[in-house]
């Protein structure tokens, strides 16, 4: 009897952790709140790290909306999120011109065409095309 109680213990533990797990997931418009950094493109395995003058950032609003800064530029538009699927459509930019090296066409390319994200301790993944990604680091 008493291995019994002991059984019983342990699934009742068990069952009570378990919901408290699902219980305590984070909103995905959570865990993207803040300023995010871009640390560099990747395609295909190959990183490109943005110039140490040029400022690529994203901030993820709860509205579903989204600003950051593009280089030289200000960036604003709108985000949706469907689990770790990710759109980001309407994006409107000034229009400054950042100079021949500046890759302000790339990223506005780059977050127009994303299609899903991940989130390991402080760095965000935006993927786009095959085998691209934006790699962020929280600010």
């Amino acid at each position: 009897m008493n291995k019994l109680n002991r059984i019983t213990f342990l699934a009742l533990f068990l069952f009570m952790v378990s919901c408290n797990d699902s219980a305590t997931e984070t909103n995905p418009i959570e865990l993207l709140n803040g300023v995010w950094v871009l640390k560099s493109f990747e395609v295909n395995g190959i990183q490109d790290i943005p110039p140490a003058d040029q400022v690529y950032n994203i901030q993820f609003k709860a509205d579903n909306k989204f600003s950051g800064i593009n280089d030289c530029n200000t960036i604003s538009g709108n985000y949706g999120l469907n689990s770790n699927n990710i759109t980001i459509d309407n994006i409107s930019s000034t229009e400054v011109y950042c100079g021949k090296e500046s890759l302000d066409y790339r990223y506005l390319e780059a977050l127009s065409g994303a299609e899903s994200f991940n989130i390991e301790k402080d760095e965000l993944s935006i993927y786009y095309k095959t085998s691209s990604k934006l790699i962020f680091i929280s600010e």
